[in-house]
Protein backbone atom coordinates (compact mmCIF):
# COMPACT_ATOMS: atom_id res chain seq x y z
CA UNK A 1 0.00 0.00 0.00
CA UNK A 2 1.75 3.26 -1.44
CA UNK A 3 0.13 5.28 1.56
CA UNK A 4 1.14 2.94 4.38
CA UNK A 5 4.64 3.35 3.13
CA UNK A 6 4.89 7.06 2.90
CA UNK A 7 3.30 7.23 6.23
CA UNK A 8 5.74 5.00 7.28
CA UNK A 9 8.93 6.42 5.87
CA UNK A 10 7.66 9.66 7.43
CA UNK A 11 7.37 8.23 10.97
CA UNK A 12 10.85 7.21 10.73
CA UNK A 13 12.26 10.35 9.69
CA UNK A 14 10.07 12.35 11.44
CA UNK A 15 11.28 9.85 14.60
CA UNK A 16 15.23 10.15 13.68
CA UNK A 17 14.72 14.20 13.36
CA UNK A 18 13.45 14.39 17.04
CA UNK A 19 16.16 13.06 17.98
CA UNK A 20 19.11 14.25 15.87
CA UNK A 21 18.50 17.17 14.06
CA UNK A 22 19.90 20.07 16.11
CA UNK A 23 16.71 22.54 15.41
CA UNK A 24 14.43 19.39 16.54
CA UNK A 25 16.29 17.91 19.04
CA UNK A 26 16.80 21.28 21.43
CA UNK A 27 12.78 21.96 21.13
CA UNK A 28 12.92 25.18 18.94
CA UNK A 29 10.19 23.89 16.47
CA UNK A 30 6.64 22.54 17.59
CA UNK A 31 7.55 19.26 16.01
CA UNK A 32 4.23 17.25 16.72
CA UNK A 33 2.48 20.09 14.59
CA UNK A 34 5.32 19.27 11.55
CA UNK A 35 3.67 15.69 11.65
CA UNK A 36 0.00 16.27 11.98
CA UNK A 37 0.13 18.87 8.94
CA UNK A 38 2.22 16.35 7.01
CA UNK A 39 0.12 13.68 7.05
CA UNK A 40 -2.89 14.19 5.45
CA UNK A 41 0.11 15.55 2.04
CA UNK A 42 1.84 11.92 2.68
CA UNK A 43 -1.06 9.72 2.33
CA UNK A 44 -1.71 11.39 -1.37
CA UNK A 45 1.66 11.44 -2.41
CA UNK A 46 2.00 8.87 -5.35
CA UNK A 47 5.35 9.02 -6.34
CA UNK A 48 9.06 8.15 -5.02
CA UNK A 49 10.51 11.19 -6.44
CA UNK A 50 7.78 13.56 -5.14
CA UNK A 51 8.29 11.38 -2.07
CA UNK A 52 12.20 12.07 -1.81
CA UNK A 53 11.43 15.86 -2.74
CA UNK A 54 9.06 16.41 -0.13
CA UNK A 55 10.98 15.18 2.69
CA UNK A 56 14.53 16.62 1.57
CA UNK A 57 12.88 20.17 1.22
CA UNK A 58 11.16 19.48 4.52
CA UNK A 59 14.78 18.60 5.98
CA UNK A 60 16.75 21.67 4.18
CA UNK A 61 13.64 24.22 5.94
CA UNK A 62 14.70 23.19 9.82
CA UNK A 63 18.08 25.16 8.62
CA UNK A 64 21.76 24.77 8.69
CA UNK A 65 23.63 22.37 10.58
CA UNK A 66 27.15 22.58 11.82
CA UNK A 67 29.86 20.36 11.70
CA UNK A 68 30.03 18.58 14.90
CA UNK A 69 33.37 18.34 16.46
CA UNK A 70 32.95 16.07 19.28
CA UNK A 71 31.07 13.41 17.46
CA UNK A 72 33.11 10.55 17.33
CA UNK A 73 32.40 7.57 15.48
CA UNK A 74 31.20 4.90 17.73
CA UNK A 75 32.90 1.71 18.30
CA UNK A 76 30.35 -1.10 17.68
CA UNK A 77 32.30 -3.53 19.54
CA UNK A 78 31.71 -1.67 22.50
CA UNK A 79 28.14 -0.82 21.98
CA UNK A 80 25.10 -3.07 23.53
CA UNK A 81 22.76 -1.96 21.46
CA UNK A 82 22.16 0.94 18.29
CA UNK A 83 19.70 2.29 16.46
CA UNK A 84 19.81 0.45 13.24
CA UNK A 85 20.36 2.96 9.92
CA UNK A 86 20.15 0.90 6.70
CA UNK A 87 16.71 2.40 5.73
CA UNK A 88 18.59 5.41 4.74
CA UNK A 89 19.19 3.52 1.50
CA UNK A 90 17.24 0.60 1.29
CA UNK A 91 13.65 2.30 1.06
CA UNK A 92 14.09 4.05 -2.56
CA UNK A 93 15.35 7.29 -0.67
CA UNK A 94 17.51 9.30 -3.75
CA UNK A 95 21.42 9.52 -2.78
CA UNK A 96 20.52 13.43 -1.77
CA UNK A 97 18.18 12.28 0.54
CA UNK A 98 20.49 9.25 1.90
CA UNK A 99 23.50 11.79 2.30
CA UNK A 100 21.44 14.41 3.92
CA UNK A 101 20.25 11.94 6.62
CA UNK A 102 23.64 10.01 7.14
CA UNK A 103 25.09 13.57 7.80
CA UNK A 104 22.75 14.45 9.91
CA UNK A 105 23.31 11.63 11.77
CA UNK A 106 27.10 11.84 11.85
CA UNK A 107 26.93 15.35 12.73
CA UNK A 108 23.93 14.94 15.73
CA UNK A 109 22.76 17.01 18.61
CA UNK A 110 24.85 16.78 21.55
CA UNK A 111 23.30 19.45 24.01
CA UNK A 112 19.75 18.87 26.52
CA UNK A 113 17.53 16.88 24.19
CA UNK A 114 14.36 18.22 24.44
CA UNK A 115 12.21 15.44 24.15
CA UNK A 116 13.87 12.66 26.47
CA UNK A 117 15.37 13.50 30.09
CA UNK A 118 17.06 10.74 31.66
CA UNK A 119 16.14 10.41 35.34
CA UNK A 120 18.28 8.43 37.68
CA UNK A 121 16.54 6.27 40.18
CA UNK A 122 18.40 4.34 42.20
CA UNK A 123 21.52 5.07 40.30
CA UNK A 124 20.16 3.78 37.22
CA UNK A 125 19.33 6.43 34.57
CA UNK A 126 16.28 6.12 32.53
CA UNK A 127 14.83 7.98 29.88
CA UNK A 128 11.65 9.59 30.64
CA UNK A 129 9.31 11.75 28.01
CA UNK A 130 8.15 14.91 30.14
CA UNK A 131 7.97 17.39 27.55
CA UNK A 132 5.41 15.93 25.32
CA UNK A 133 2.36 17.42 24.76
CA UNK A 134 -0.84 15.65 26.28
CA UNK A 135 -3.71 17.16 26.35
CA UNK A 136 -4.73 16.81 22.92
CA UNK A 137 -8.36 16.15 22.35
CA UNK A 138 -8.98 13.70 19.61
CA UNK A 139 -12.15 13.31 17.71
CA UNK A 140 -12.64 10.35 15.82
CA UNK A 141 -12.41 8.97 13.44
CA UNK A 142 -9.86 11.60 12.54
CA UNK A 143 -6.85 9.31 12.96
CA UNK A 144 -3.77 12.07 13.19
CA UNK A 145 -3.52 12.27 16.55
CA UNK A 146 -3.60 8.29 16.21
CA UNK A 147 -0.94 8.26 14.05
CA UNK A 148 1.20 10.86 16.43
CA UNK A 149 0.79 8.53 19.22
CA UNK A 150 1.76 5.30 17.64
CA UNK A 151 4.94 7.62 15.74
CA UNK A 152 5.43 9.01 19.71
CA UNK A 153 5.71 5.89 21.47
CA UNK A 154 7.40 3.36 17.84
CA UNK A 155 10.50 6.14 17.83
CA UNK A 156 10.59 6.25 21.40
CA UNK A 157 11.36 2.63 21.50
CA UNK A 158 13.38 2.35 18.51
CA UNK A 159 15.65 4.81 19.92
CA UNK A 160 15.50 4.38 24.01
CA UNK A 161 14.21 1.30 24.48
CA UNK A 162 17.44 -1.00 26.01
CA UNK A 163 15.60 -4.53 25.23
CA UNK A 164 14.80 -4.10 21.16
CA UNK A 165 17.72 -6.51 20.04
CA UNK A 166 15.68 -9.18 22.19
CA UNK A 167 12.21 -8.43 20.48
CA UNK A 168 10.85 -11.94 18.44
CA UNK A 169 9.28 -10.15 15.69
CA UNK A 170 10.62 -6.53 13.71
CA UNK A 171 10.39 -3.54 15.02
CA UNK A 172 9.93 -2.24 11.56
CA UNK A 173 7.35 -4.54 10.69
CA UNK A 174 5.34 -3.25 13.45
CA UNK A 175 5.29 -0.21 12.55
CA UNK A 176 4.11 -1.18 9.41
CA UNK A 177 1.42 -3.40 10.83
CA UNK A 178 -0.01 -0.56 13.11
CA UNK A 179 -0.38 2.58 10.60
CA UNK A 180 -3.77 0.89 8.99
CA UNK A 181 -5.20 -0.16 12.52
CA UNK A 182 -4.49 3.25 13.51
CA UNK A 183 -6.18 4.54 10.53
CA UNK A 184 -9.17 2.70 11.63
CA UNK A 185 -9.80 3.59 14.84
CA UNK A 186 -13.42 5.00 15.13
CA UNK A 187 -14.34 5.19 19.34
CA UNK A 188 -11.89 5.74 22.22
CA UNK A 189 -11.89 2.43 23.23
CA UNK A 190 -10.50 1.52 19.99
CA UNK A 191 -7.83 3.90 20.45
CA UNK A 192 -6.84 2.72 23.96
CA UNK A 193 -7.12 -1.16 22.88
CA UNK A 194 -4.84 -0.38 19.82
CA UNK A 195 -1.86 1.72 22.26
CA UNK A 196 -2.31 -1.72 24.27
CA UNK A 197 -1.50 -4.06 21.46
CA UNK A 198 1.49 -1.41 20.28
CA UNK A 199 2.73 -1.67 23.72
CA UNK A 200 2.57 -5.61 24.06
CA UNK A 201 4.50 -5.96 21.22
CA UNK A 202 7.14 -5.05 23.05
CA UNK A 203 6.94 -8.16 25.27
CA UNK A 204 7.89 -6.08 28.85
CA UNK A 205 6.03 -7.32 31.67
CA UNK A 206 7.01 -3.45 33.15
CA UNK A 207 4.87 -2.24 29.91
CA UNK A 208 1.57 -0.76 31.00
CA UNK A 209 -0.97 2.11 29.83
CA UNK A 210 -2.37 3.46 33.32
CA UNK A 211 -5.49 6.55 33.23
CA UNK A 212 -8.43 7.01 34.94
CA UNK A 213 -10.43 7.50 31.70
CA UNK A 214 -8.66 3.87 30.81
CA UNK A 215 -9.54 2.14 33.90
CA UNK A 216 -13.49 3.86 33.48
CA UNK A 217 -13.79 1.71 29.73
CA UNK A 218 -12.36 -1.21 31.39
CA UNK A 219 -14.48 -1.64 34.29
CA UNK A 220 -15.17 1.00 37.56
CA UNK A 221 -15.41 -1.91 39.71
CA UNK A 222 -13.33 -4.66 41.40
CA UNK A 223 -14.58 -8.17 42.48
CA UNK A 224 -14.00 -7.82 46.51
CA UNK A 225 -11.00 -10.37 46.32
CA UNK A 226 -8.14 -11.62 44.51
CA UNK A 227 -7.65 -14.49 42.10
CA UNK A 228 -4.28 -16.28 40.90
CA UNK A 229 -3.57 -18.91 37.51
CA UNK A 230 -2.86 -21.83 38.95
CA UNK A 231 -3.26 -24.93 36.76
CA UNK A 232 -5.49 -23.78 34.26
CA UNK A 233 -7.84 -22.43 36.78
CA UNK A 234 -8.48 -19.06 38.42
CA UNK A 235 -8.51 -19.85 42.34
CA UNK A 236 -9.79 -17.26 44.87
CA UNK A 237 -6.45 -16.42 46.97
CA UNK A 238 -7.60 -13.76 49.10
CA UNK A 239 -10.20 -12.04 50.36
CA UNK A 240 -10.37 -8.03 49.88
CA UNK A 241 -13.13 -6.94 51.43
CA UNK A 242 -14.09 -9.70 54.48
CA UNK A 243 -18.45 -8.32 54.61
CA UNK A 244 -18.89 -8.22 50.62
CA UNK A 245 -17.23 -11.88 50.31
CA UNK A 246 -18.69 -13.19 53.39
CA UNK A 247 -22.35 -12.14 52.33
CA UNK A 248 -21.37 -13.34 48.98
CA UNK A 249 -20.40 -16.74 50.15
CA UNK A 250 -17.16 -16.83 48.70
CA UNK A 251 -14.33 -17.98 50.21
CA UNK A 252 -10.45 -18.14 49.64
CA UNK A 253 -9.69 -21.86 47.82
CA UNK A 254 -12.93 -21.36 45.61
CA UNK A 255 -12.69 -21.45 41.55
CA UNK A 256 -13.96 -19.13 39.72
CA UNK A 257 -15.16 -20.89 36.44
CA UNK A 258 -17.92 -17.81 35.12
CA UNK A 259 -18.35 -13.45 35.41
CA UNK A 260 -21.28 -12.65 33.94
CA UNK A 261 -21.98 -15.11 32.08
CA UNK A 262 -18.65 -15.58 30.56
CA UNK A 263 -15.74 -18.22 30.92
CA UNK A 264 -13.41 -16.98 33.01
CA UNK A 265 -10.48 -18.24 30.30
CA UNK A 266 -12.33 -16.75 27.57
CA UNK A 267 -11.87 -13.66 28.91
CA UNK A 268 -8.42 -14.18 29.99
CA UNK A 269 -7.17 -15.32 26.63
CA UNK A 270 -8.95 -12.62 25.58
CA UNK A 271 -7.02 -9.70 27.64
CA UNK A 272 -3.72 -11.77 26.54
CA UNK A 273 -3.36 -9.70 23.71
CA UNK A 274 -3.78 -6.62 25.68
CA UNK A 275 -1.44 -8.05 28.42
CA UNK A 276 2.37 -6.75 28.18
CA UNK A 277 4.59 -9.17 29.49
CA UNK A 278 8.03 -10.93 28.69
CA UNK A 279 6.78 -14.81 29.11
CA UNK A 280 3.50 -16.36 28.92
CA UNK A 281 3.50 -17.44 32.22
CA UNK A 282 4.02 -13.49 33.68
CA UNK A 283 1.02 -12.96 31.42
CA UNK A 284 -1.35 -15.13 32.88
CA UNK A 285 0.28 -13.90 36.74
CA UNK A 286 -0.86 -10.44 35.74
CA UNK A 287 -4.19 -11.39 34.56
CA UNK A 288 -4.96 -12.33 37.95
CA UNK A 289 -5.18 -8.64 39.20
CA UNK A 290 -6.94 -7.22 35.58
CA UNK A 291 -9.36 -10.34 35.51
CA UNK A 292 -10.97 -9.00 38.97
CA UNK A 293 -12.09 -5.77 37.09
CA UNK A 294 -15.57 -5.86 35.92
CA UNK A 295 -18.10 -2.81 34.53
CA UNK A 296 -20.76 -4.24 37.16
CA UNK A 297 -21.39 -3.02 40.96
CA UNK A 298 -22.79 -6.06 40.97
CA UNK A 299 -21.63 -9.84 39.10
CA UNK A 300 -22.69 -13.15 38.98
CA UNK A 301 -20.07 -15.75 39.14
CA UNK A 302 -19.97 -19.47 38.97
CA UNK A 303 -17.80 -20.98 41.37
CA UNK A 304 -16.51 -24.41 42.18
CA UNK A 305 -15.65 -25.42 46.14
CA UNK A 306 -14.49 -28.96 46.07
CA UNK A 307 -16.82 -30.94 44.06
CA UNK A 308 -20.00 -28.64 44.37
CA UNK A 309 -20.40 -25.99 41.65
CA UNK A 310 -22.87 -23.05 42.30
CA UNK A 311 -23.84 -19.39 41.47
CA UNK A 312 -22.99 -16.00 43.81
CA UNK A 313 -23.87 -13.06 43.02
CA UNK A 314 -20.96 -10.35 44.35
CA UNK A 315 -21.48 -6.77 45.53
CA UNK A 316 -18.07 -5.12 43.78
CA UNK A 317 -15.79 -2.51 44.85
CA UNK A 318 -15.21 1.16 43.64
CA UNK A 319 -12.33 0.98 41.68
CA UNK A 320 -9.55 3.96 42.13
CA UNK A 321 -6.85 4.72 39.76
CA UNK A 322 -5.25 6.43 42.22
CA UNK A 323 -5.80 4.32 45.24
CA UNK A 324 -5.89 1.07 44.82
CA UNK A 325 -6.82 -2.24 47.10
CA UNK A 326 -4.01 -4.11 48.60
CA UNK A 327 -3.20 -6.72 46.24
CA UNK A 328 -0.40 -8.07 48.11
CA UNK A 329 -1.94 -10.79 50.73
CA UNK A 330 -1.59 -14.19 48.50
CA UNK A 331 1.96 -13.42 48.00
CA UNK A 332 2.78 -12.37 51.80
CA UNK A 333 -0.02 -13.32 54.00
CA UNK A 334 1.80 -13.31 57.58
CA UNK A 335 2.88 -10.48 59.67
CA UNK A 336 3.74 -7.63 57.60
CA UNK A 337 5.38 -5.08 59.82
CA UNK A 338 8.03 -8.01 59.90
CA UNK A 339 10.81 -9.72 57.48
CA UNK A 340 10.36 -12.87 58.79
CA UNK A 341 8.06 -14.53 61.84
CA UNK A 342 7.95 -18.55 63.58
CA UNK A 343 4.92 -20.24 61.93
CA UNK A 344 4.12 -23.28 63.25
CA UNK A 345 5.68 -26.68 64.23
CA UNK A 346 8.65 -24.42 64.98
CA UNK A 347 9.29 -23.25 60.44
CA UNK A 348 10.48 -20.09 60.43
CA UNK A 349 9.33 -18.03 57.26
CA UNK A 350 11.63 -15.31 55.95
CA UNK A 351 10.50 -12.39 53.66
CA UNK A 352 13.25 -11.78 51.49
CA UNK A 353 11.34 -8.48 50.01
CA UNK A 354 11.68 -6.54 53.56
CA UNK A 355 14.57 -8.08 54.92
CA UNK A 356 17.38 -5.62 55.79
CA UNK A 357 20.57 -5.75 58.16
CA UNK A 358 19.01 -5.03 60.93
CA UNK A 359 16.43 -8.12 61.30
CA UNK A 360 20.16 -10.27 61.17
CA UNK A 361 20.82 -10.75 65.02
CA UNK A 362 16.91 -11.31 65.73
CA UNK A 363 16.71 -13.48 62.84
CA UNK A 364 19.63 -15.58 63.73
CA UNK A 365 18.29 -16.37 67.18
CA UNK A 366 15.24 -17.64 66.11
CA UNK A 367 16.64 -19.67 63.02
CA UNK A 368 18.80 -21.76 65.47
CA UNK A 369 16.05 -22.96 67.20
CA UNK A 370 13.78 -23.87 64.22
CA UNK A 371 12.82 -27.17 62.58
CA UNK A 372 13.46 -25.59 59.05
CA UNK A 373 13.02 -22.68 56.96
CA UNK A 374 10.84 -21.35 54.43
CA UNK A 375 12.56 -18.15 52.16
CA UNK A 376 10.49 -16.55 49.81
CA UNK A 377 12.08 -14.68 46.60
CA UNK A 378 9.01 -13.43 45.09
CA UNK A 379 9.05 -9.59 45.95
CA UNK A 380 11.94 -7.09 44.59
Amino acid sequence: NPAVNNLYLLGKVWGFLKYYHPTVASGKMKWDDELLKRLPVYQKINSSKELNDSLLAWINSLGKIPACGSCKKIDKKNARLLPGFSWFTQNGFSKQLADKLVFIRDNRYTGKQQYVQFISADGIFLPTALQEKSNYKIIYPDSSYCLLALFRLWNYAEYWYPYKYDLTVSWDLVLKKFIPLMQKIHSEKEYFQSIELLVTELKDSHGMIQTLRLGEIKGKYLLPFTLKYVQNSFIVTSILNDSLAAKAGIQTGDIVDNIDGKNILSIAREQLAYTPASTSASGWNKLSYSITQVRQEQSTLSVKRNTQSFTVVTSNLSYNIFKQPDLNPPFFSFEKDSSFCLLKNGIVYLNMGRLNRNDSLAFTKMVNNARGLIIDNRQN
